[in-house]
């Protein structure tokens, strides 16, 4: 009958249909993915406020929407020991962040990747970030301990309208130009007392950063202050010498006079118009601008001994770390690996104004003079084993103010930091 091959045609469409069918099957077509489980972190930090964390974990979240952080920002004072505290409580965040000085007190809270894992070789993290993170948080067993994502470095401040006014065209690039352009910029009163100060150092404790300024002072001069395996202390002539020049600002007997301990604060001066330079952060600037959003300054890079090579200047950062308390180490661990990587360390540049721990970022520049400086500086930052930074401070402030009122000699204060350095070491 006629209608017999109809009937195979529509049995071979109805047959091919259903092959059609298992292999789309098969393949998963038209499969609906299984959803990621989902994931709640915590971090805490203390110098980037809320609105910063927010814009980069929003832009975190559209690649990993699974994975939820809130951030909360402690203040400075306490944000330490509250850490500590509640961490010994058994509670605390996933992920923490921690400056650079600190890693040797915390390190037992920290869940590292183990060399094992190959998380970031050597050559690798040298590729991507500059050179000084990877002393601290690469680990002697290969081990990682956090991934940075900012390089903060001294650098020196100017008042371009004195300097203007004066007829100095650019700012000082060694410290030899430094003194000598500081005599010129400090102006005293009959009775030698300091009306207007050139450069803001010398003492201690009313320098911002004396710690810091001493430290790269010492390290331009190629001693490591404590050594790499964090056990001994290196503190020999280019320390005395180091020393020496540092509180020289503050002698009256010396051509370097230019400060007194009746100052204020160096980087308050600086934005009062009672010194022409002064050292500080990137940070800083936003101080300065803070107590006066009038002043026209500039900021150029930390001064160097004539003939150094390679140019030093002191860092800092801070880290984010994974809490070896966490129930999610992983989720935290990824979140980290993308802040530091190229596209959520852009959006962190962004957001905070920081200057890049990345060598492509440092590499694509800065928007503003200042930017430029800093951004160049992070590859020449170095840092040292600071076994506790309190009482490293103190030492120092200690050893700089009994040095600048001549009760000891550089020779004196130098073996004086030494014993007491070396007390603090394991």
């Amino acid at each position: 009958p006629q209608f017999m091959p109809r009937l195979l045609y529509i049995a071979a469409a109805i047959v091919g249909l259903l092959i059609v069918i298992l292999i789309l099957a098969l393949v998963g077509v038209g499969r609906k993915e299984p959803e990621l489980q989902p994931y709640a972190l915590e971090m805490w930090g203390i110098e980037d406020d809320e609105i910063v964390w927010h814009q980069v974990i929003e832009e975190f979240r559209k690649e990993y929407p699974h994975i939820s952080v809130s951030y909360r920002r402690f203040p400075s004072d306490s944000y330490e020991e509250t850490l500590v505290n509640r961490l010994a409580e058994g509670t605390g965040p996933d992920i923490f962040m921690l400056r650079n000085s600190w890693l040797a007190r915390h390190r037992d809270k920290i869940f590292p990747l183990p060399a094992q894992s190959k998380p970031l070789p050597s050559s690798e993290f040298k590729r991507a970030f500059a050179d000084e993170p990877a002393t601290t948080l690469l680990g002697a067993k290969g081990e990682l301990f956090g991934l940075p994502i900012f390089i903060d470095s001294l650098a020196l401040f100017y008042n371009k309208d004195i300097f203007d006014r004066v007829g100095i065209a650019q700012p000082p690039r060694t410290w030899e130009e430094t003194a000598d352009l500081t005599q010129h910029l400090t102006q005293r009163s009959a009775a030698g007392d300091i009306i207007r100060s050139g450069l803001a150092l010398g003492s201690g404790k009313n320098i911002d950063h004396a710690f810091e300024i001493l430290s790269a002072l010492i390290l331009q001069r190629g001693e490591a202050i404590v050594k790499a395996d964090g056990r001994s202390v290196e503190l020999g002539r280019g320390a005395e010498e180091a020393l020496a020049f540092y509180t020289s600002f503050a002698d009256s007997g010396s051509k370097n006079f230019s400060w007194s301990r009746r100052l204020p604060k160096s980087l308050d001066a600086f934005a009062g118009g009672q010194t022409v330079m002064a050292i500080g952060f990137a940070s800083d600037i936003a101080r300065v601008n803070a107590k006066n959003p009038h002043l026209n300054f500039g900021v150029a890079p930390l001064p160097q001994p004539v003939g150094s090579q390679p140019s030093r200047t002191f860092a800092y950062y801070f880290f984010p770390a994974v809490s070896r308390l966490s129930k999610n180490p992983s989720p935290a661990w990824q979140f980290i690996f993308w802040v530091s990587g190229a596209q959520g360390a852009k959006a962190y540049q962004q957001a905070s104004g920081r200057p890049p721990a990345r060598r492509d970022l440092i590499t694509a520049g800065g928007k503003t003079e200042a930017d430029q400086v800093f951004f160049k500086q992070a590859l020449a930052s170095r840092s040292w084993p600071v076994p506790d930074e309190e009482a490293a401070r103190r030492i120092f402030e200690t050893a700089l103010d009994s040095l600048a009122s001549r009760a000891i000699t550089p020779e004196q204060a130098i073996s004086q930091i030494s014993q007491q350095l070396s007390r603090l070491l394991p």
